[in-house]
């Protein structure tokens, strides 16, 4: 599940960078890793990362309402 590793680390820093929040090398390094966890752990299915990107913002400080930020453009 490489594209979903992908697109939550894409996502997790764009959202960061959205609400004026500076992320230090030690938070792009976990935001790396969990997101790497995190697509192993996401299920098979279309749009099935979002639930694993809720962990991922929580492992780096952000709360999961940013998520919507990235729902209603994803489909695209």
């Amino acid at each position: 599940m490489d594209g979903t590793a992908l697109f939550q680390a894409v996502a997790a820093i764009f959202i960061s960078q959205v609400v004026g929040i500076n992320l230090t090398v030690g938070k792009i390094f976990t935001i790396g890793v969990a997101a790497t966890a995190a697509s192993i752990a996401a299920a098979g299915i279309p749009h099935g990362g979002f639930v694993t990107m809720v962990m991922l913002l929580n492992s780096i400080g952000l709360p999961a309402d940013y998520l919507a930020y990235i729902v209603p453009i994803d489909w695209l």
